[in-house]
């Protein structure tokens, strides 16, 4: 009896070295475990859908927060017309996304937009250059999908539609008038009638 006691006292001594079940500690471990592993993991990458292009939706490259360990989402254009039928799209890979890039000079703070600009590719600092120092190779912080055109475009790059301050040239040069009675192209019957005063109706008494 005594070694069985003995024995039943080392094993509560063990049991006391863990913590005890709870609910603020199972609260605490699930918060560890889903919330804050999430969030390290969650990743931005870009994705393009190419049934789009071939179903006749046009070309659509977008961008996603997805888990660094399963980045795989599925086209929304293409889920809106069809649930059941989307395929799986796979990133881009890193470093070769492309779209409207944002840069930042880390020797002059200069900052500049570029709408051909490639993940892994830097551009030159156009100040540093001119200021002397050559070689300032700088690659972009952001990227996002460039859209040309003021709806729902980037400000800094794609072309201007036509609009308000543009002027339209015409095709053809217009000709110069020679003679002021055939300025406005006056038909002779209008001219007889301006000279008969329209019918004497005009006339006073």
């Amino acid at each position: 009896i005594k070694k069985e006691n003995g024995g039943s006292n080392s094993n509560n001594g063990n049991n006391e070295a863990f913590p005890r079940l709870s609910f603020d500690a199972l609260k605490e471990h699930t918060r560890q475990s889903t919330t804050l592993k999430v969030k390290s993991e969650m990743e931005r990458r870009q994705f393009n859908c190419p049934l789009c292009p071939e179903e006749g939706r046009g070309k659509h490259v977008f961008f996603k927060k997805v888990p660094a360990d399963k980045p795989i989402v599925k086209c929304p254009r293409c889920k809106k017309v069809s649930q059941s039928d989307c395929e799986r799209l796979y990133p881009i890979p890193k470093g070769e996304e492309k779209g409207y890039g944002h840069f930042k000079c880390h020797t002059c703070k200069n900052t500049w937009g570029s709408s051909r600009a490639i993940g892994n590719i830097g551009q030159q600092c156009q100040v540093c250059d001119i200021a002397g120092i050559p070689n300032q190779w700088v690659k972009p912080f952001r990227i996002e999908v460039f859209k040309s055109g003021k709806s729902g475009g980037i400000t800094g790059g794609g072309p201007r539609r036509a609009g308000r301050g543009m002027k339209r040239m015409p095709r053809e040069p217009i000709p110069e008038v020679a003679e002021e009675g055939e300025a406005y192209g006056y038909s002779p019957a209008d001219q007889q009638r301006f000279s008969n005063a329209g019918g004497n109706a005009l006339l006073g008494p």
